[in-house]
């Protein structure tokens, strides 16, 4: 039972903070309409989570870059195309959260550690995670006006070019100018699971309160009529995620790339960070359930095809490992985002 609870321990208090958000708990309600305190939460935890990326591999893998160009592609463009059409089969605001977790960018964290669990290459992974969250405050504002028709009203998405920019480009380039320094650098990497912790108590304090915003039309919407709606959106969260997942196989072959460069596109393409996702769907006031259910969606489905994957190739080579031999996990609370 502690094995289980230490494995699933953030999918657990993700539910909880899910629950407790949308039957109105009313200091998570209260506390939901400060927008200073949602941003400052946001850059943060953006913060946490990139003091401990290093930059070593990047000029290397630039010097390749057909598989990070075919990676952020299929992040920033494949994705946003893709759920247009199926966010139209689902309830308005639900449809919205579908569209605002394609175009965020890619995770932090999980999307390396999953390529590297599947013996992936992982610098390319993490080249696609810095350059689409470094992109991400202009990327996303442009989507949103094309998707949402917030062009007719530009005061609406305009702001969200700053605030993107400060909340998430802003605390990753401080993170990196502060690694240059050597002590800080050793320090972030040797304590990346504890400031991983502590990412993933800010990720859940937002969860609460994008549940807590939204709690109000669940209400009026009946919690029956909730439920049934989950249903289709969970069908069209799997749907996107395997058909980004599927672009990033697909696109392999013509680009003649590797079998570690190809998981690591099929990986960083599908995979969205819920962080930036939380903060523009909170913001916008449509409904974060697609954005937590793409990422537990991601979590669990990733972690059999990089498996699957992982097995195929050791059988390929002809050294499939033993049940009981050793090999790199991915860490829950390093994957969490």
């Amino acid at each position: 039972m502690l094995t289980l609870l230490r494995a699933n321990g953030f999918l657990i208090a993700l539910a909880i903070v899910v629950i407790a958000g949308l039957a109105g708990w009313e200091p998570l309600v209260v506390a939901a309409e400060s927008a200073a305190l949602r941003g400052g939460i946001v850059a943060l935890v953006m913060f946490l989570m990139a003091l401990p990326i290093g930059a070593r591999d990047f000029g290397r893998t630039l010097r390749r870059p057909a598989a990070p160009l075919a990676g952020i592609g299929i992040n920033t463009l494949f994705q946003p195309l893709a759920a247009w059409p199926i966010a139209q089969l689902l309830p308005a605001d639900v449809g919205e959260g579908l569209i605002v977790a394609a175009i965020i960018p890619c995770t932090l964290a999980s999307a390396a550690v999953w390529t590297r669990r599947g013996g992936g290459n992982d610098a390319v992974a993490l080249v696609v995670t810095v350059i689409t969250n470094a992109a991400c405050f202009v990327v996303a504002p442009c989507w949103l006006w094309v998707q949402l028709g917030r062009g007719d009203d530009p005061a609406r998405w305009l702001p969200l070019v700053p605030q993107l920019a400060l909340q998430v480009v802003a605390p990753m380039a401080v993170a990196q100018l502060l690694r240059r320094s050597a002590r800080i650098a050793t320090w972030g990497t040797d304590h990346k699971r504890q400031l991983s912790l502590a990412a993933q108590i800010g990720i859940l304090a937002m969860v609460g309160l994008g549940s807590a915003r939204v709690s109000g039309r669940v209400a009026e919407a009946g919690a029956a009529a909730t439920l049934l709606a989950l249903l289709p959106m969970i069908a069209a969260v799997v749907s996107l995620h395997l058909l980004a997942f599927w672009a990033g196989l697909v696109s392999a072959r013509p680009l003649r790339l590797d079998r570690a460069d190809t998981l690591a596109v099929a990986i960083a393409g599908s995979q969205k960070t819920l962080m930036v996702g939380l903060s523009l769907a909170v913001d916008l006031g449509c409904s974060i359930l697609p954005l937590v259910s793409y990422h537990v969606a991601q979590l669990v489905i990733d972690t059999w095809l990089v498996d699957r994957w992982r097995m195929a190739g050791e059988r390929r080579e002809g050294t499939a490992e033993t049940p009981t031999a050793s090999r790199t996990e991915a860490r829950p609370e390093e994957a969490s985002e």
